[in-house]
């Protein structure tokens, strides 16, 4: 029977004390692993053996950093290392990352000897507020975005916003990009304030968008109903990333969500679902923070646009907003609305303020 509770999502403010307690039940775990890519491995991982001692001495498993390596290969390749140091279904896997290796990580557990424990360790703002919480994971196959993947659940999720110290402003805009989107579905007092202030660095923004999808999570685990529309904008986002990947010129996922969010916002208004307005609210706001340095056409991004989870039916479904703070879920769209939207955001009528 289907439960509506979720793995806990600590912070360091008021959490540290569980993560420690967790790591410190030496019965529990019979070895700890963690995975994190090259990056995380030097810029991350000395801190969090600071914050707790019993990763001191935890097998790390590295990987080369970047969206072209979640695949099925490297997903064999980490879980040949864990036979390698003897793991077994009672070790620990901790994901020390951004959204690649929450992703790949909690893919690698889940399926290890059908099933092992592990802890989500967010290190960028997109997997603090998004990547990291609410069980999906999944691996890219060839250039298609999280083709193969499954539901599961980590022990917990621990936030540090002092990782985010790491990271360069255009990599905090990529968690920026899935926080905004937030606000547009559920809630439009937190758009409004993100749009005004641009703050979004602060425990308390990130804690707003975690408590977001939690909510959303615990009323529709398994993305069967409700949970669709944390979708809204990734129907061409994934598309236009998947496109640019294919054509060894990745683009940043919060970048092609902010692309993907005005389209669909166009899309909506086409629907007569959202008003012109709030549709060109959205579209200020998005690119008040962000700058798209690439075209695209709907003929490029086709393909992918039909290999997305969501279509049925020979139909191309998407989660478009009704107004600013609210969503609906498996929106038919005929293909000619969606070549009139990306028309619309190839040559906007308002200026790129980005």
């Amino acid at each position: 029977m289907e439960t509506s509770e979720i793995s806990p999502v600590w912070f360091k403010s008021d959490g540290r004390q569980h993560m420690a307690d967790i790591l410190s039940k030496s019965a529990a775990y019979d070895k700890i692993f963690v995975l994190c890519d090259t990056n995380t491995e030097k810029f991350c991982l000395p801190y969090l053996k600071e914050l707790f001692k019993e990763t001191s001495t935890a097998t790390v498993l590295a990987i080369a950093a970047g969206e072209k390596n979640k695949t099925t290969d490297q997903a064999q390749t980490i879980w040949q290392k864990l036979i390698e140091h003897g793991a077994t279904r009672q070790s620990l896997l901790i994901n020390l990352g951004g959204g690649m290796i929450t992703d790949i990580g909690a893919f690698i557990a889940t399926l290890f000897k059908r099933g092992m424990p592990y802890i989500h360790i967010p290190t960028t703002l997109l997997a603090m507020t998004d990547a990291a919480i609410g069980g999906k994971n999944a691996v890219n196959v060839l250039s298609y975005k999280n083709q193969a993947g499954t539901f599961s659940f980590p022990v917990c999720t621990y936030v540090d916003t002092a990782f985010l110290k790491t990271l360069s402003e255009n990599e905090l805009k990529n968690g920026f990009a899935e926080m905004l989107k937030h606000g547009i579905i559920y809630d439009k007092n937190y758009f409004m304030q993100l749009a005004e202030n641009g703050h979004f660095t602060s425990e308390d923004a990130i804690r707003s968008s975690v408590e977001i999808k939690s909510e959303i999570v615990k009323k529709d685990k398994y993305d069967r109903a409700e949970r669709k529309i944390l979708n809204f904008g990734h129907t061409i986002g994934h598309a236009l990333e998947s496109m640019m990947a294919a054509n060894n010129n990745e683009i940043s996922h919060g970048v092609a969500v902010a692309a993907g969010m005005i389209c669909e916002s166009h899309l909506a208004v086409s629907k007569k679902m959202l008003a012109e307005p709030e549709a060109k609210k959205i579209e200020e706001t998005i690119r008040k923070y962000f700058s798209f340095e690439f075209t695209f056409t709907c003929d490029s991004i086709r393909k992918y646009l039909w290999a997305d989870k969501k279509n049925s039916a020979g139909q191309l479904k998407f989660s478009l907003p009704e107004k600013i703070g609210k969503c609906s879920y498996d929106i038919s769209v005929e293909e000619s609305s969606v070549i009139n939207a990306i028309n619309k955001f190839t040559i906007p009528e308002i200026s790129n303020a980005g």
